[in-house]
């Protein structure tokens, strides 16, 4: 993963020749640069040589304004993957799937990471799945949900919260 506001980064990871490059635009890049970052990205895309490289997107939250502009606008990069930050629930999955059925991007083409990152989008673990085609992934941020457990919680009832 790499910040997407900065080219360079891109082509720097590009000649370790990864499996996956995935470029940021949610925590990784500086909110000053966030809305040139998306052109960035999508020009990275175009003109970069990946090889068999996948080629993942995060974009910010689509329960922000931010996330779903960035959606939008991503598209056009034509990515092998668009990775949801933060998704809560099937409305965002459905969101998406939308914005890619209405931009006449396959929906086998380009395939959507629902990344679960709280305790409340993991008790909505099921629906989310449930409202994703079979060619869309689901990524649990373990280590993020942990973080997040109660204080005092020990290491073996991190997960046992309500």
């Amino acid at each position: 993963m790499t910040p997407g506001h900065d080219r360079s980064l891109a082509e720097k990871a590009l000649r370790a020749r990864p499996d996956v490059l995935w470029l940021d635009l949610e925590d990784g890049v500086p909110e000053p640069h966030k809305l040139a970052a998306r052109d960035v990205v999508v020009d990275a895309f175009k003109s970069l040589d990946f090889g068999a490289t996948e080629r993942l997107i995060r974009i910010n939250p689509l329960s922000t304004p931010l996330g779903q502009d960035d959606l939008r606008h991503v598209v056009a990069a034509d990515p092998d993957g668009i990775v949801l930050t933060k998704v809560f629930s099937p409305t965002e999955v459905q969101l998406a799937d939308s914005v890619l059925t209405e931009s006449g991007k396959q929906a086998d083409h380009i395939r959507l990471w629902c990344m679960i990152e709280t305790p409340g989008s993991l008790l909505r673990l099921e629906e989310v799945r449930e409202r994703q085609p079979a060619s869309r992934r689901v990524a649990v941020r373990w280590r993020r949900l942990a973080a997040r457990a109660p204080a005092g919680a020990s290491q073996d009832d991190k997960f046992a919260w309500p």
